[in-house]
């Protein structure tokens, strides 16, 4: 039986992150094969398994642990067992053949679904409107149905706010070490960059009188920019996260 440790990343790395098993518990592994990510302050890198055999995993993914430390062992199998190929628990197991997806009995009864009409389609891209019926022939949606639904205005949702955590890894803790620590020791600076907001300024003497009348209040620019963060926020959720000890609050 060999036993895999937790190699040697350099003279100043310690400890590193069991980021995940390439293989699970049970499973042959052949010789050089890749059976986990370990990543440590500098990089994330793929152990190799360092003989062929049955892989039976001892440390958990996630965990932090120091050089030496014990990952797993690998037992000796017959030859014959191994030749059964890897990633099989049990090769006497008999392979499953995937089974073809059961039909779906079609009720004749059943209405068809509410379509739009083009320009009532295209009118709901432009605006966001989602109808799931409308007024005409069985439930078709028509361009006075979205215009109606304009005129009413979003419906009220209710304020919800989730939350999810996840553990920071090792080579993120340190880069944000070092970034704090940049931040105490050097010169901050303020970057300027400029914008072309030609299409923005016309949208808005195009529409700002419309506007007035309507809500009440004038079309600032503002408002454009709070739907570019929008936009932003959820491309790039982290920049909306928080940092609680060693895990990111989104």
């Amino acid at each position: 039986m060999v036993e895999v440790r937790v190699p040697s990343f350099g003279e100043s790395i310690t400890e590193v992150t069991l980021v995940r098993w390439l293989k699970q518990d049970g499973d042959l592994v052949a010789l050089d094969e890749p059976i986990c990510e370990l990543e440590s302050e500098k990089a994330t890198n793929e152990l190799p398994a360092e003989k062929a055999g049955r892989l039976r995993i001892v440390a958990q993914a996630g965990h932090v642990l120091a050089i030496g430390d014990l990952l797993a062992t690998i037992e000796p199998v017959e030859i014959n067992e191994a030749a059964a190929g890897n990633g099989q628990k049990n090769d006497e197991e008999p392979t499953k053949r995937p089974q073809p997806p059961a039909e779906v009995p079609v009720n004749e009864a059943t209405p068809p679904l509410s379509v739009a009409s083009p320009a009532a389609a295209k009118l709901m891209r432009e605006t966001g409107i989602e109808l799931q019926e409308g007024s005409g022939k069985k439930g078709r949606i028509t361009k006075a149905d979205v215009l109606t639904a304009m005129e009413r205005g979003p419906a009220p949702q209710p304020s919800m706010r989730s939350e999810r955590r996840e553990r920071m890894s090792t080579l993120r803790k340190t880069i944000s070490k070092h970034l704090v620590a940049a931040r105490n020791t050097t010169a901050m600076l303020t970057t300027f960059n400029e914008v072309d907001m030609k299409n923005i300024m016309q949208l808005r003497s195009r529409y700002k009188e419309a506007f007035q009348q309507k809500h009440g209040v004038g079309l600032g620019l503002m408002s454009f920019f709070i739907k570019a963060c929008c936009y932003a926020l959820k491309a790039y959720p982290i920049l909306n996260a928080r940092i609680d000890g060693d895990d990111i609050v989104y």
